[in-house]
């Protein structure tokens, strides 16, 4: 025989055995699953119903992996919240209210924030009998040191009450 007949036959062989091995899993594997649905028509359950139980189970666990981003989201909201309160010297429901009013007029949170800040920095300025906001103060009728005092929301509003009754 030749070298390449018996390489030939050996390769049958090997070939041979692969398929058989491959033919034994699959037939394991069928009866597995036909033990598993077996299982699932003895129980009363059918194909049907639990293909819907495995529908249901995935919506759950894809509406519990949404919630828990979106929860996410929310603590990381109200963290910064409570971050930006503190660095304002602002009560974080007055500052959520700042920043939601800022919203609805359209100018946008962190603009209100950043306007505050200023705001803060010019009244110190002013009470300690410097900067650009002393001049308009006075004008206003609105002591700097006393503004100086309060809580940035209570500053604005102090401000803004002055500004209505200015009639020119």
């Amino acid at each position: 025989m030749s070298k390449g007949l018996k390489r030939g036959k050996a390769e049958l062989k090997s070939l041979d055995k692969a398929v058989q091995q491959s033919s034994g899993r699959f037939k394991r594997w069928g009866a597995s699953v036909s033990g598993a649905m077996g299982r699932l028509k003895a129980s009363g359950g059918g194909l049907t119903k639990w293909i819907a139980g495995l529908a249901a189970a995935t919506a759950g666990v894809v509406t519990l992996t949404v919630a828990w981003g979106k929860m996410r989201s929310s603590m990381a909201d109200i963290d910064a919240l409570a971050k930006t309160s503190d660095k304002l010297g602002v009560a974080t429901e007055k500052l959520a209210g700042l920043r939601h009013g800022a919203e609805l007029s359209g100018v946008g949170a962190d603009k209100m924030e950043m306007a505050l800040q200023r705001m803060t920095r010019r009244i110190a300025e002013a009470a300690k009998g410097s900067g650009e906001a002393q001049d308009a103060l006075k004008q206003l009728g609105v002591d700097a040191q006393a503004l100086a005092k309060l809580p940035a929301d209570q500053q604005l509003s102090k401000i803004a009450d002055a500004m209505a009754g200015v009639t020119n």
